[in-house]
C-alpha cells in the first residue's frame, strides 16, 4: 500500500518522510517540472494544511537558520524575494534538482515559500481541488493521521521542526499587506477547513 503526502514544504513533510520514508514521491523524479509527483493509483494520500503566516515565517527562519554564515540575504531581503519574485516551474524544477541552498538560495526561498495553489507544488487540480483523498491540520498531524490510517502504529511519529523557532522573524505592516493580497487564496482555503483560523 502507497502512503502518499501531497506535500505543502514547512508543513511537517520532515516528520512523515522520517515516519513513512517513500511517502513523499518527487515531480523530478518523474521527468516533470513539478515539487510533488502523480499519486499512484490505490494510493492512501494527504496533504497537510498549515496556517499560512506560520508556513511563510517557518520558512525565513529554516533559511535564516542554515545562511547564518552566508551573508548574502538578510531578512528582509529573504522575505521580499518570497513576496516579490516569479518563477517558472522550470526555474523552480531546476533549483530542485540541484538540490542546494548556497547556487539557487532565492528559487529555494520560492520553492518552500509559494502559494499552495502554484502548480509547481502539484497539490491543486485546475479547479482548486486538492488531489490528495485526504486534508490533515498540521496542528495535530498525528490525530489526522490516524483517522486514514487507523492500522498503524504512530506512538512514535518524530515531530521534526528544522526551522528554529527561536529566530524571530516578523513582518511589516507594508509586508503583511503584501503577504495578504499574494496569498489572498491560501489564507481563504485555510479559513474554509475550519482548522481554526483567527482573522
Amino acid at each position: 500500500m502507497n502512503i502518499i503526502n501531497q506535500h505543502i514544504p514547512k508543513s511537517g513533510s520532515s516528520s512523515t518522510k522520517s515516519f513513512f520514508p517513500t511517502c513523499i514521491q518527487y515531480g523530478p523524479e518523474s521527468n516533470m517540472d513539478t515539487l510533488n509527483g502523480i499519486i499512484p493509483e490505490g494510493s492512501i494520500s494527504f496533504t497537510i494544511l498549515r496556517e499560512p503566516k506560520e508556513r511563510f515565517i517557518s520558512c525565513i527562519r529554516y533559511f535564516l537558520s542554515r545562511l547564518e554564515q552566508n551573508k548574502e540575504y538578510n531578512q528582509e531581503q529573504m522575505i521580499d524575494i518570497c513576496l516579490s519574485h516569479n518563477f517558472s516551474n522550470a526555474e523552480l524544477a531546476d533549483a530542485l534538482k540541484q538540490g542546494s541552498m548556497g547556487i539557487n538560495i532565492d528559487r529555494m526561498l520560492a520553492i518552500h515559500s509559494v502559494s499552495i495553489f502554484h502548480p509547481f507544488l502539484n497539490v491543486f487540480d485546475d479547479e482548486k481541488k486538492l488531489k490528495a483523498d485526504h486534508l490533515i491540520d498540521f496542528k495535530d498531524i498525528v490525530g489526522g493521521l490516524k483517522k486514514i490510517l487507523p492500522d498503524h502504529n504512530l506512538d512514535n511519529f518524530p515531530h521534526t521542526n528544522v526551522s528554529s523557532p527561536g529566530i524571530v522573524v516578523e513582518l511589516s505592516s507594508e509586508q503583511s499587506e503584501l503577504f495578504n493580497e499574494r496569498f489572498a487564496d491560501d489564507i481563504k482555503f485555510y479559513k474554509e477547513t475550519g482548522f481554526g483560523y483567527e482573522a
